[in-house]
């Protein structure tokens, strides 16, 4: 029993193959400075407004990103991401990734500070 904890816990340190796929993918793009992200403020209203899978916000932790170019890398697919474009992530993100370190694998995708209380949808 505890090799296979053992096993299961090595698993899940290292990373998702996508997650390196996706690394690549955003090598050369030119992420926005942690200090413009904190100085550009996102609401709610404005977060609700980038709820397509061609353009796809999200909070976590109290800060925006605009997750449009992970979306096909997210080892999950895309249906179990949808009903968050546009709302806070960080309840269930916690809950299913305990393990990961989200802020991490969507760095590059920052792009503001939560302006507002975070909001979840109704599911």
């Amino acid at each position: 029993e505890n090799i296979i904890t053992i096993f299961h816990l090595h698993q899940m340190r290292r990373q998702h193959p996508t997650f390196e796929h996706f690394q690549k993918a955003m090598a050369n793009v030119n992420q926005m400075s942690v200090e413009d992200a904190m100085n550009n403020k996102i609401t709610n209203e404005e977060l609700r407004k980038h709820s397509t899978y061609k353009d796809a916000w999200v909070s976590y932790r109290g800060l925006v990103y605009d997750v449009t170019p992970y979306l096909n890398f997210h080892p999950g697919g895309l249906g179990c991401y949808s009903t968050y474009f546009g709302y806070d992530i960080t309840k269930i993100a916690s809950g299913i990734h305990g393990f990961v370190n989200i802020q991490q694998t969507i760095q590059k995708c920052l792009i503001g500070k939560l302006d507002g209380e975070a909001q979840t949808p109704v599911v």
